[in-house]
């Protein structure tokens, strides 16, 4: 991070038993807009497992005619306002970031503009983790120079993939390419089905995972150039060739879409005249994600999968009909081994209010929205609103979306903050990150945020070993953010160290090392969980 800035860390005392007992919220960065607006668009926010996070801060005119868009990039030390590619006659930017790797390198698109104001086209931009320096990704293309592109998502490993307009092409909407671009920022393009009479060709790579798994969609042709559709397909890794996945003639696919590391993905429909989620396993065998049926007009239910988890567990919304009228969307699940919909728990159960699940990790923690506030369900499917993790005399109005909750337990959204700390006319919309613990493996000894428990971790606690943590930073392994890094955090490493047996000559005091012997003696099994009232035996006759 290249701009340092005030950030704001709230520690919040919670009394859910399944979830933190402490959380820490930080704001993202904002910008000066005078008397104008400034409001975060949700959709484009999203956060890495280490905590780094991008967003989109939408600035708009009293009025609320829309004046740039300004690219955000934040973690718990620092925010900063990304680079743009030139601005608007009115001085501002226009820039969409949508993606950020584990490494923190975001990716999205950028409308450059001339030195006299001039836009000269949306182009497909990256921005490196040391950097804040947009980087165009467009480069030649055969058999003509592009036009414009965006970059959609990138992996751990740098690649990234999105679409391109060829500059041959006027309709862009009816002319764009799926392509990829390695770590370097070399471009290639990948094939679609087939193509029109005419040469026309359409689609787009929309997600990528680890292992170079690409998919998206494209329209398909047969040989003689008439069109069959659009399908999902899938691109295998060092390959340009797509495999179709799609439902077949007419399906129209709406985003967004998701793939997680073992192949599988999910993504939208419009078919037969309702809205249809969908999930493919990485054998291309396809599951429809069902719904609550038919909806109030007699079509099929309105519905949306919008993410998936390492597991192949899937969370969205699907609108409910009782007694044949409306009760409103409902959250809900999709596990891996069935396209049953099981409904997740409401804020005000049998309220006809709106809700959707927008993320879920590997712990089946989902997060999303519920009556316009931002909320959580944990693994026994009890819902409470982010909003009560926060203390009474916290700067945040409320938090009124979620959209991604991460492996590590970080959540990213949006909310009302006031700098005065109370409901004062200075409250404006921002960005906001939220570490809960217990919700990932940060809470189960991963220091590091890489998802596991092991020697790596057990070295950052040595080295931080009883050292106060006031203002409750999430780099000193200091797990329970009970403001010191001490023998508790000890024990909850040593509950869920994965690694074997650990090697200690020379790592921290001898104080440590007769505490990491006691914290592994509580633990009969390195996945074992160990007795509350066991544990604090052990503390008060070490305390003694």
């Amino acid at each position: 991070m290249s701009k340092p800035w005030a950030s704001l860390v709230l520690t919040a005392v919670a009394t859910c038993p399944s979830l933190a007992q402490a959380v820490v919220v930080i704001p993202g960065p904002t910008v000066d807009v005078g008397t104008g607006i400034r409001e975060p668009l949700s959709y484009r926010t999203t956060v890495n497992r280490a905590g780094v996070a991008i967003g989109q801060l939408r600035t708009a005119t009293s009025s609320q005619s829309t004046t740039g868009y300004y690219p955000l990039r934040w973690d718990g030390r620092s925010g900063e306002v990304l680079q743009s590619l030139g601005t608007a006659s009115n001085g501002k930017p226009r820039s969409m970031p949508v993606a950020i790797n584990s490494a923190s390198v975001a990716v999205g698109s950028v409308y450059k503009y001339s030195p006299t104001h001039q836009n000269l086209g949306e182009v497909p931009t990256r921005w490196d983790a040391d950097s804040g320096i947009a980087i165009e990704l467009l480069s030649q293309l055969t058999p003509t120079s592009l036009a414009a592109g965006r970059a959609s998502a990138i992996n751990a490993a740098g690649l990234t993939v999105g679409r391109v307009f060829p500059g041959e092409f006027t309709q862009f909407s009816l002319a764009q390419r799926p392509v990829l671009w390695n770590a370097q920022g070399e471009l290639s393009e990948l094939n679609t089905l087939g193509q029109s009479s005419t040469g026309l060709r359409n689609g787009a790579a929309v997600v990528v995972n680890n292992a170079g798994v690409v998919a998206g969609w494209s329209d398909a042709y047969d040989a003689n150039g008439t069109l069959l559709g659009r399908k999902v397909v899938r691109w295998n890794p060092g390959s340009v060739t797509p495999i179709a996945l799609g439902w077949g003639s007419g399906a129209e696919i709406e985003l967004p879409m998701a793939i997680n590391d073992s192949g599988v993905i999910v993504a939208n429909s419009v078919l037969l005249g309702g809205y249809a989620p969908m999930r493919w396993a990485a054998d291309g065998t396809m599951t429809e994600l069902r719904t609550f049926g038919v909806a109030s007009t007699g079509q099929r239910a309105e519905a949306a999968v919008y993410s998936l988890n390492a597991a192949g567990d899937a969370v969205g919304y699907s609108e409910k009909t009782v007694n044949g009228r409306s009760a409103g969307n409902r959250a809900v699940r999709w596990n891996a081994d069935s396209g049953n919909v099981i409904e997740l728990a409401q804020r005000f159960p049998g309220s006809t209010n709106s809700a959707a699940a927008n993320g879920i990790n590997r712990s089946g923690i989902a997060v999303g929205i519920d009556t316009a506030q931002a909320v959580i369900w944990d693994s026994e499917n009890v819902v409470r609103t982010l909003a009560s993790f926060l203390p009474a005399n916290s700067s945040w109005i409320f938090l009124r979306s979620a959209l991604t909750i991460t492996d590590t337990g970080w959540i990213a959204g949006d909310g009302v903050f006031d700098p005065t700390g109370g409901a004062s006319s200075d409250a404006y919309a921002r960005h906001f990150t939220m570490l809960v613990p217990e919700a990932g493996t940060y809470g189960r000894g991963d220091a590091n945020f890489d998802t596991l428990t092991d020697f790596a971790d057990l070295v950052i606690l040595a080295q931080k070993y009883n050292l106060a943590n006031p203002t409750q930073a999430t780099t000193v392994a200091d797990f329970d953010l009970n403001g010191v890094t001490d023998f508790q955090d000890l024990v909850i490493l040593a509950q869920n160290y994965n690694a074997g047996g650990a090697n200690i000559a020379g790592l921290g005091s001898s104080d440590f090392a007769a505490d990491w012997a006691l914290a592994q003696s509580l633990v009969p099994e390195p996945t074992g969980i160990v007795a509350i009232g066991l544990i604090a035996t052990a503390v008060r006759r070490r305390r003694g």
